[in-house]
């Protein structure tokens, strides 16, 4: 079996080795590899959109953790600012 050197001065692409080895395939199976390949791309930008939403949260009770005065903890200032707004008569 003879071996092709891939490089740019080659005068290959990887594409044109993959396309002459499936050029021998039924047109339904190159829709299928079509379809495969194209799903692979937009779960591939899917996961990466995602990634990037969940990069982009901010934990605002760790994020502040320990910066309120005399080290309280987050949730218990936040509870504390709760109680302030909430009239004593009510």
């Amino acid at each position: 079996m003879a071996t092709i050197a891939l490089n740019n001065e080659s005068g290959f692409s990887l594409g044109n080795v993959y396309m002459n080895m499936m050029r021998h395939l039924s047109d339904a199976t190159k829709l299928e590899i079509i379809n495969l390949l194209s799903a692979s791309i937009l779960h591939k930008e899917k996961l990466q959109e995602n990634k990037a939403i969940e990069e982009d949260r901010i934990d605002l009770y760790s994020c502040f953790q320990g910066d309120w005065g005399s080290n309280m903890k987050t949730e218990d200032y936040c509870n504390e600012l709760r109680r302030d707004l909430i009239p004593a008569n009510a």
